[in-house]
């Protein structure tokens, strides 16, 4: 398939998109297919419905950033395997072209350009700014409609990913086990050292005692001193404000879901909204770590530590496998991390005493 980068450029209030595809069949097949307006929604993943009101004219039926628009366009030229263009009469502005062309091989290129006004002006201008949503659909409208003409009806981009190397392979699976496995065990042990050695001084009230009373003397002598701030005191406040954080980015997980569902991004709206309850688990733990009332055994710290530090694991092998384009895998992964918060959350108020 021969295509050409995705460019987007802005003149004025007018964003213009410019892509190409190189499909699999004879240039005449290509523009009959692409010249029926009425099967549009079958590749245009937010197109619901494109329907003829005579004289050259077509109603369009479709969803921009999940709210429903619909406008009338008119085809203003039609060359016969050759140029398509079309321009908007009311509604959403817009118009564009497409041509066709043969290649040596036998198939068609086919170039297109849009030339889009996104709705509610500077606020859509901004949406469409920061979410480059226009500019990634025309490229997957375009490899849908080389899937629909070569055959592969009913199979959307956003649903395509390179399973073809993953189809529930065992060591693929027993890696990310392995992964987040060993987050546990690298956090668990320096949990162990760390709270062996430094835990029994911080929290040792009598310490304290024994530090506030030299204080008492010393000034008596002329002799200033500081004694030591109890550790639960100052690990209160971290803990609040570190709770405070992950609140709001369990918030904002939601939010952003939200959005990227409205903008018919699936699989990446399941990725980032998965995170909801994992921040919400660790917010809850921030908390029992800062709470005074709370006296967890050692070894129920070096658990949460352990847990803590394998949920942190499969959060980025989750983010890892979604980035090599195996969104299912990361989901599969990602959803032990909310799991594993919430064990370290209970290691902490376990007591068997």
């Amino acid at each position: 398939m021969a295509q050409t980068t995705p460019m987007e450029q802005q003149t004025g209030k007018r964003l213009v998109f410019e892509d190409s595809i190189e499909v699999q069949a004879p240039l005449q097949e290509v523009y009959r297919r692409f010249s029926d307006f009425n099967r549009f929604p079958d590749f245009m993943s937010n197109v619901e419905a494109v329907r003829p009101s005579g004289d050259n004219r077509y109603h369009w039926v479709a969803r921009i950033f999940g709210i429903k628009q619909e406008w009338d366009a008119e085809v203003t030229e039609r060359e016969q395997n050759r140029r398509l263009a079309w321009r908007s009469v009311n509604g959403v502005s817009n118009q564009g072209n497409v041509t066709f062309h043969d290649t040596p091989n036998g198939n068609t290129l086919v170039r297109l350009r849009l030339e889009y006004s996104p709705p509610a002006g500077k606020v859509g201008e901004a949406l469409e700014s920061i979410t480059k949503n226009t500019q990634r659909e025309v490229r997957e409208d375009l490899e849908n409609f080389r899937r629909v003409v070569t055959g592969q009806q009913g199979v959307h981009p956003r649903d395509l990913e390179p399973e073809a190397a993953y189809h529930g392979n065992l060591e693929q699976v027993l890696g990310s086990l392995a992964n987040v496995a060993v987050w546990g065990v690298v956090g668990g042990t320096i949990a162990h050292f760390a709270l062996e050695r430094f835990q029994p001084k911080l929290n040792n009230p009598q310490s304290w005692l024994d530090a506030s009373k030299a204080t008492l003397l010393g000034q008596k002598i002329g002799v200033s001193r500081t004694p030591m701030m109890p550790f639960t005191s100052c690990q209160s406040v971290q803990s609040r404000w570190a709770s405070h954080v992950f609140g709001m980015a369990t918030g904002a997980s939601i939010i952003a879901s939200a959005v990227l569902r409205l903008m018919n991004r699936k699989h990446d709206a399941l990725f980032v909204g998965q995170w909801a309850p994992t921040f919400l688990g660790f917010g809850a733990l921030a908390r029992l770590m800062g709470s005074r009332g709370i006296r967890t055994p050692l070894l129920g710290q070096k658990a949460s530590w352990a847990f803590s530090s394998a949920a942190l694991g499969a959060v980025l092998t989750s983010a890892f496998w979604h980035s090599k384009g195996y969104r299912r895998q990361g989901l599969f992964v990602g959803q032990w991390a909310p799991t594993l918060a919430t064990a370290a959350a209970l290691a902490r108020i376990y007591n068997p005493d």
